[in-house]
């Protein structure tokens, strides 16, 4: 009995330990990616510069659910967008977080990325010195669970495509982030998909990594 007890005890002892030793790991990393020292010139202030009001144009894109009747949307940014794409000759730098129709399935969204895909590659193939950079998330691969399909036609045609790296930013979500980086990050996030996709049932399926990541 004395034995048992004393193996109880040590065992006790012995979790409490591991516990304590994982609640130090988890502050750390917590107040680690809190305080971080962010990338040269992120947070990045230019000089001032005085312009004339008529040199400034403002372009808004708005949407108005109504109750009874068809939403109404005007988009003035993406048919810039068109403008200024359809105007280039030598160099194209497209900076956009989501570019693909995940999530838009079942919503008759306007079809914003497949309009741009088509404007970018009417401009590449008139232009075949054009260089075209794409700058984007990889949100649009579910985090590595499929491939981002309108940015893989671009990239086949000769785009370069970059993805946004957000390890060295600070946490967004830092009370989950803390135990995913803990006991997760190691794994990678690239795998094959079984989970459904959170953007909609009819999206490629997602595998519990880049779950996780994302």
């Amino acid at each position: 009995m004395k034995i048992h007890n004393k193996l109880r005890i040590s065992r006790i002892k012995g979790l409490k330990i591991i516990g304590i030793f994982l609640l130090i790991v988890y502050a750390a990393t917590f107040i680690r990616h809190q305080t971080k020292e962010l990338p040269e010139q992120l947070n990045y202030e230019s000089q001032e510069y005085h312009i004339h009001d008529e040199e400034i144009q403002f372009l808004s894109d708005i949407t108005i659910n109504a109750v009874e009747d068809e939403p109404v949307m005007e988009h003035e940014i993406f048919d810039a967008f068109h403008d200024v794409i359809l105007n280039a000759e030598k160099f194209i730098v497209l900076d956009m977080f989501l570019f693909s129709a995940l999530g838009a399935s079942e919503v008759d969204y306007p079809s914003i990325s497949s309009d741009l895909e088509l404007v970018i590659l009417h401009q590449m193939q008139q232009y075949p010195q054009l260089n075209v950079w794409i700058i984007t998330d990889h949100i649009n691969t579910s985090y590595g669970s499929h491939t981002a399909a309108r940015i893989k036609v671009l990239e086949e045609q000769g785009a370069e495509v970059v993805y946004a790296d957000l390890a060295p930013l600070r946490d967004p979500v830092p009370i989950y982030s803390s135990f995913y980086r803990m006991f997760f990050q190691w794994f990678g996030y690239e795998g094959r998909g079984w989970i459904t996709n959170p953007f909609g049932p009819d999206e490629p399926k997602v595998s519990l990594r880049s779950y996780l990541k994302m």
